[in-house]
């Protein structure tokens, strides 16, 4: 599969790493990620569409370590659409996924079915595929001018 990503993911955040990206088969901790991925979709399927208000159950559900940075794309179409960065290199919390993932003021995101992890390696940056409905609020964007990388999900 194609991904688009944003060269600068997070350019208020100095921290963002520059090592390239790389498709590979084995990501870092991918018992311990998988497993997260696997509690926030069911999670999901359990409780219906993400809100703020449910962020106290996600937050049950733990953290990363090792994961203070996250890309996340689209399945349908490859497209980066968030990321995470903690500036004091925090481990991602299952609600800051969560809410990176089903919550955008951009989109509007629907019927989310899963969360997946990308084999690729970006430094301590992990990336995630979300299979939902995914509606812009504007027009969809050229996605030609974009970096992109090919890679499988796990």
């Amino acid at each position: 599969m194609k991904f688009y990503y944003n060269e600068k993911s997070n350019p208020t955040v100095s921290n963002w790493p520059t090592s390239p990206i790389e498709s590979c088969n084995v990501i870092d901790d991918q018992d311990n990620v998988l497993a997260m991925l696997d509690k926030i979709t069911k999670m999901n399927a359990l409780i219906g569409p993400w809100h703020f208000g449910q962020k106290p159950l996600y937050r049950e559900l733990g953290e990363l370590e090792g994961f203070p940075r996250a890309r996340i794309f689209r399945m349908d179409n490859g497209q980066e659409y968030s990321s995470l960065s903690s500036v004091d290199d925090r481990p991602l919390s299952a609600d800051r996924i969560a809410a990176a993932a089903f919550h955008s003021c951009a989109f509007r995101i629907e019927n989310p079915r899963a969360i997946r992890a990308i084999k690729v390696k970006e430094g301590d940056v992990l990336h995630l595929a979300v299979d939902a409905d995914i509606v812009l609020w504007v027009k969809d964007p050229d996605l030609s001018h974009m970096p992109s990388y090919s890679a499988e999900l796990f």
